[in-house]
């Protein structure tokens, strides 16, 4: 039994953007391997991983912490999608550039941002 008929063109990738069903994407997603990048700016979380949709591959979000180690919230403005893993780490050190500027510019005098 063929997974993907001729002609049909899946949702799911690899990561070398080579078409894959959902069974083989299911397994991928669970794995470590996905991970590209992880990094902690003070009290967020610059996160990259493949995650396996047709033309949006690899994701950087912004998470934060609220309670110790709980990471947990996200913001729209830090949600960006690539379609190579070389993308997706060039956008993982521009956002973890941007999230340092950030915490900054807005770290009130006197206060820690970690």
């Amino acid at each position: 039994m063929e997974l993907i008929p001729p002609g049909y063109l899946s949702p799911y990738s690899d990561m070398a953007g080579n078409p894959i069903d959902i069974g083989e994407w299911s397994t991928m997603f669970g794995k470590a391997e996905r991970i590209l990048a992880h990094t902690r700016v003070g009290r967020r979380f610059v996160s990259t991983v493949w995650i396996g949709l047709e033309f949006q591959r690899f994701e950087t979000m912004v998470f934060f912490t609220l309670r110790g180690r709980r990471w947990s919230g996200s913001t729209a403005l830090d949600q960006i999608r690539y379609v190579t893993a070389a993308q997706a780490l060039r956008g993982h050190e521009r956002i973890v550039c941007d999230v340092k500027a950030r915490a900054r510019i807005y770290r009130a005098p006197g206060r820690r941002t970690d």
